[in-house]
């Protein structure tokens, strides 16, 4: 009986000791995953947006995790284009998600966007830059990456805080065509062509 016992405290042992090492392999390979999924994704500066709804008087910077895996960003620095003001760093146990969003308001930062401004993201070092975005006039509503998370910066249709950017739709590639009359002449042309080459080589053949 007592042996029995003993293997059964080892065997739990053994147990809790996997347990433990695999919760600190997770625990790595989140606070490991590459900062360079990390991408400044929509920006508002305008201030007051008046499309629709009431006013809004908050400048604000959307963070994406455009890869597959949790990302631990604290120590993750922002700041503006007045190198002056001192940078934002999010706070220590910020883990962002896959596919997720982080906002950060005016208030939080410290500091407002202009209408000809710009947004740096910057490695828990505070030099390293790892995503920026420039402007040089309010955006009527935002200015966000498109398609969301990849795409360069446009003017969105709509500020979407928080989730996906509302993206302009473009309209789809419109490849020009010639007229079915011009392509049937240029086909009998070198037809045409092609024929009077193959009797002349014919004749030639004929001839000798």
């Amino acid at each position: 009986m007592a042996v029995r016992n003993l293997r059964t405290v080892l065997l739990r042992m053994a147990a809790l000791a996997l347990l433990l090492s695999l919760v600190s392999l997770i625990n790595i390979g989140t606070a490991s995953a590459d900062t360079s999924d990390i991408k400044i994704n929509e920006v508002e500066s305008t201030s007051v947006w008046l499309v629709s709804g009431p006013a809004v008087s908050e400048d604000w910077i959307e963070l994406y995790n455009n890869g597959t895996t949790p990302v631990d960003i604290s120590g993750l620095k922002l700041q503006g284009k007045k190198s002056s003001i001192a940078k934002y760093s999010i706070p220590p146990g910020t883990v962002l998600a896959a596919g997720a969003y982080l906002v950060i308001t005016d208030a939080a930062l410290g500091f407002g966007l202009g209408s000809s401004d710009l947004v740096r993201l910057f490695a828990t070092d505070g030099t390293t830059v790892l995503d920026s975005y420039t402007w040089t006039s309010h955006a009527t509503t935002t200015y966000g990456r498109c398609p969301n998370g990849t795409g360069n910066f446009v003017t969105t249709l709509s500020p979407s805080k928080g989730t996906a950017n509302n993206c302009p739709v473009l309209p789809p590639a419109v490849v020009p065509e010639l007229p079915f009359g011009v392509l049937s002449a240029a086909a009998l042309t070198m037809l045409a062509i092609a024929a009077a080459w193959v009797m002349r080589s014919r004749n030639q053949s004929l001839a000798a």
